[in-house]
């Protein structure tokens, strides 16, 4: 599987082990996020300007500390959808803000 580059912005109680394409088209890129720890959720998205969409990713039992997770290659993209689809495993869909 392809993977995308990724900046952890706020090391919190989630630790990512990788980012990869899960499929994609020119507008909508769906992304499979492998974490060290159990049951985590996308607790927020947001998006930084000329740096790229973020997801903040937080433990579903004890949010304490989050994650912050950043695409900085996908400036001028979103976050459409995002949840957990597994015990080690988040789903997050990128859409393009302007659609080519």
């Amino acid at each position: 599987m392809a993977t995308i580059p990724y900046v952890i912005d706020y090391q919190g109680d989630v630790h990512v082990e990788y980012v990869h394409v899960h499929t994609q088209s020119k507008n909508i890129l769906c992304l499979h996020i492998g974490t060290k720890e159990k049951r985590v959720d996308v607790t927020g998205t947001g998006y930084y300007g000329d740096d790229g969409p973020c997801i903040d990713i937080d433990l579903q039992e004890n949010p304490d500390l989050m994650t912050l997770l950043r695409f900085p290659e996908h400036t001028g993209w979103e976050v459409f959808s995002s949840g957990s689809v597994g015990r080690y495993l988040l789903a997050v869909v990128l859409v393009r803000e302007k659609l080519l």
